[in-house]
Parts: structure tokens; sequence; C-alpha cells
């Protein structure tokens, strides 16, 4: 069962029951991490271009100005 953790391949064939349960429940909490994981990284994305377009709203009238910048995301 040691190779059943992400350590080569294994044949399911000869896996019991138990530890073909173990298995799928190692799998499930896995794909749970990643799609957390994936969700996280699209919100980031999402915040990167909603940085990038407000940057590029920014013009060059504008370069040795001072502008308030908010420190968090409830503005």
């Amino acid at each position: 069962m040691a190779e059943a953790s992400g350590q080569g391949e294994v044949n399911l064939v000869d896996l019991s029951l138990e530890q073909l349960s173990t298995l799928k429940g190692q799998l499930e909490k896995e794909l749970q991490q990643l799609t957390a994981s994936f969700g996280g990284l699209r919100e980031a994305q999402a915040r990167f271009a909603e940085s990038k377009e407000a940057l590029s709203g920014l013009s060059a009238a504008n370069l040795n100005k001072q502008i308030l910048v908010p420190l968090t995301s409830s503005m």
C-alpha cells in the first residue's frame, strides 16, 4: 500500500477492499486540495487582472504626482 501514496504504480486488482477504500479516500482528499488550490489561483489571477487594468488607467501626465493607494480590497 506504500506504493499507492504517489510512490509509483499499483495494480488495483491486487489491492484488498480496505486498501481500495483507503486509496479512494486519499484520492478524494487530494482532489479537494487541488480544487481549492485551483480556485485560489483563479482568484489571484482575477485580482492581478484588476490591478493591471487599474495601472493601465494611469496616464503619463500623472507620472510625478502623488496618489493614494488603498491597502485593502474594501474600496
